[in-house]
């Protein structure tokens, strides 16, 4: 047999075994038998070769193309197909063809010109047509295995209904066919390319890579640093144990993370994104994703849609990305941006110090407990601090914000808004725009904006508050407490309430009422009108202004610096207006012209 290779000894001896078996069935009919006879040929046959390598001295290049094809042929026979197992299945006959090798083998399943089943382009064994088969099962046994699937087509194999391809161990690249299949990679570091059905697929341990192609595919990198990939349609992605890369790709995915730093980006599709442990990257891509990040300090990017985005235990960054979104901050210290549209947006930031920013929807905001910080953004935005020192910066708009309990700072930004301090010693700014502001109980501190066009209206309750106007038009309304009132420029109305009260009209045509209480109350410029209130109050006008006592010890006098020239309609003096009510007061306002 010297000088022969693989294909100049298969063709004969495939005739040979036909003619065995034709003469002698009940030794040869059986596949099992006829491959145990190849073997045992083959391997007299590489005898052969090797003593006949020892004893020809040729040249150098005939020894060296015997040394090839006996090399190739070696590794071919370390594959081994197994006995066709045939079912009947009515008045149709089935068969499962097993493929098993064990080495480190390249296998090709594909079809001739006749539809005859073919490995690597050949028939090994009996001949089997694709139409037959029912099953298909490839396992790759030890070493770095390249299984390819892709000749296993429908059209082709008409009546294949199970495909299944276990790469053992080794690195091995499986290739899937058309039909749904189970692929497992084993041991290694595996290459898989799932194909067009709806597969399940299993990475095994290594660092493994898998791309689902076409189908509703279900994708387990197991244990190991994996990159998977879903592909078209829904798929379901679990990276395990490792640092993973998941990607879904189109359609409605499932992606888990699992244990580990992992990178999860859903792509295009409503998709679900859960990072389990770890410190986790969830990218929801386009399309109404959800995405939780579990355990961990993990980043949470909506993407466009309209997003669910719950950032779980951990200190998380959270962006809800284009569209409305609903984000979750729940327990630790958690950065949550709204997003970067006109979109409306729901942002919650649970329990610990948080930070919240909106964009340009008109956003709810609710800081939940601990010292927050939130940013309201371009539209009018709903506020809600919660306990916890806080701090609030509203931003344009007609923002709504109630502070809650704490000692909080509270900057309305521009806009008409309306602020309610809440329990606790607040500050609250109104800055431009015609603002509301109530400090709730507590020692507050109110000031109005400076721009002259607004209208502020400032009260608070329990607490000794201090209330300033600035300019602007001002409403300041005091409490039970011992406050501070201070209208500002322009003409202010001033309340002091029931306590000892300061009132300052400062400039403008100011009313002042002190209330009850022993009250120090001064006009200053302006066509001014004052009511001293119940109580033993200390009244500072000058000579342009009103003043009525209404009962008490009240000393009023001219103030130094007013214009001495000028007709006051009323006489400062003791007056005796015990018993008459607010209304009654305003009702002489009205008819002395003021």
């Amino acid at each position: 047999m010297e000088g022969l290779d693989e294909d100049s000894v298969r063709k004969p001896l495939a005739v040979f075994f036909e003619e065995i078996t034709r003469i002698a069935p009940r030794n040869f009919c059986s596949a099992t038998r006829r491959s145990e006879f190849m073997l045992s040929f083959w391997k007299k046959w590489r005898l052969d070769q090797s003593a006949s390598r020892r004893r020809t001295s040729g040249r150098a290049d005939d020894r060296s193309r015997t040394a090839v094809q006996i090399e190739r042929f070696e590794q071919r026979a370390l594959l081994s197909i197994s006995t066709l197992v045939s079912a009947s299945a009515g008045s149709t006959t089935e068969k499962t063809l097993t493929i098993t090798a064990t080495g480190a083998e390249t296998i090709n399943v594909a079809v001739n010109a006749t539809r005859q089943v073919t490995i690597n382009g050949a028939i090994v064994g009996a001949p089997v047509y694709a139409a037959d088969l029912s099953k298909l099962v490839v396992n790759g046994g030890t070493g770095n295995n390249r299984i390819d699937l892709t000749g296993v087509t429908a059209s082709a194999f008409t009546r294949l209904r199970n495909v299944q391809v276990d790469g053992g161990a080794g690195n091995d690249r499986i290739t899937g066919s058309a039909f749904a299949e189970s692929l497992s990679g084993g041991n290694g570091n595996d290459t898989i390319v799932a194909g067009l059905g709806n597969d399940t697929v299993l990475g095994g341990n290594g660092n493994d890579n898998v791309q689902g192609g076409d189908g509703a595919d279900s994708i387990d990198g197991s244990t190991g640093n994996d990159t998977l990939v879903g592909g078209d349609q829904n798929d379901t992605l679990s990276g395990g144990s490792g640092n993973n890369v998941l990607t879904g790709d189109s359609g409605n995915d499932s992606l888990i993370g699992g244990i580990g730093v992992d990178i999860l980006s859903g792509g295009v599709g409503d998709d679900q994104l859960s990072g389990d442990n770890g410190n986790d990257q969830l990218v929801g891509g386009d399309g109404n994703d959800i995405a939780i990040g579990g355990l961990g300090n993990d980043v949470l990017s909506g993407g466009a849609g309209d997003d669910s985005l719950s950032a779980g235990d951990g200190n998380d960054v959270v962006d809800g990305g284009a569209g409305s979104d609903t984000l979750l901050g729940e327990d630790g210290n958690d950065r949550l941006t709204a997003g970067i549209d006109t979109a409306n947006n729901t942002v919650i930031g649970g329990a610990g110090n948080d930070t919240l920013t909106s964009a340009a929807g008109a956003d709810s905001l609710d800081a939940g407990d601990g010292n927050d910080s939130v940013i309201g953004g371009a539209n009018s935005d709903t506020i809600l601090a919660g306990s916890g020192a806080d701090t609030i910066f509203s931003g344009d708009g007609s923002d709504s914000v109630d502070a809650g309990g704490g000692n909080d700072r509270i900057d309305l930004g521009a806009g008409d808004d309306t602020a309610l301090g809440g329990d606790g010693n607040d500050s609250i700014s109104g800055e431009s725009g015609s603002d509301s502001m109530d400090g709730g109980t507590g020692d507050d501190v109110l000031y109005g904006d400076a721009d002259n066009f607004g209208f502020d209206s400032l009260s608070s309750d329990d607490g000794d508050d201090t209330l300033l106007g600035n300019d602007g038009n001002d409403t300041l309304i005091g409490n039970e407490g011992n406050n501070y009132l201070d209208g500002g420029a322009n003409s202010d109305s001033v309340q002091g309430g029931s306590e000892n009260d300061t009132l300052l009209g400062q400039d403008g045509n100011d009313t002042l009422f002190g209330g009850g209480g022993d009250d120090h109350i001064e006009s200053g410029f302006g066509r001014d009108s004052v009511v001293g209130g119940s109580g033993d109050d200390d009244i500072l006008a000058d000579s342009f202004d009103v003043v009525i006592f209404d009962g008490g010890d009240d000393p009023a006098s001219q103030a130094s610096n007013s214009n001495s020239t000028g007709n006051a309609t009323t006489q400062l003096g003791q007056l005796n207006l015990r018993g008459l009510t607010l209304d009654e007061i305003q009702f002489l306002l009205q008819a002395s012209g003021r």
